[in-house]
């Protein structure tokens, strides 16, 4: 899937961004990027599997860039769930592609269900 590898590239380009202008990247990764894989997980049935690429650049190279800088640091499963989370929630609003793809493509189609029953 060229569109994920193109996901996963981003990641990584905006994660050494995060190492020097760590606003300038969270906001490109929140506003922009993450807007890109959301629209997808909204249209396409069943993407969330293929999207693992996209999660384990965000946890592995993004976060750590991002909250350590040049410091080798590990995300894990509970940090990272926490990090999903809304800032009004405590978290920065960077989610999982994994977890949510099949409830934003459920929300998306029961959304559009009195439309598409009309057409």
């Amino acid at each position: 899937a060229p569109m994920i590898q193109q996901w996963v590239h981003g990641v990584k380009t905006l994660a050494a961004v995060a190492t020097r202008f760590p606003q300038t990247a969270y906001a490109g990764m929140a506003t922009s990027l993450q807007a890109e894989w959301q629209y997808v997980c909204r249209v396409v049935p069943g993407i969330a599997k293929d999207l693992a690429p996209v999660e384990e650049a965000i946890r592995s190279v993004f976060l750590p860039a991002l909250f350590g800088g040049t410091t080798p640091m590990t995300i894990d499963d509970n940090f990272r769930r926490l990090l999903g989370h809304s800032v009004k929630k405590g978290g920065i609003g960077i989610r999982d592609p994994t977890r949510v793809a099949d409830r934003l493509f459920q929300a998306s189609k029961e959304a559009t269900a009195l439309l598409a029953e009309t057409l």
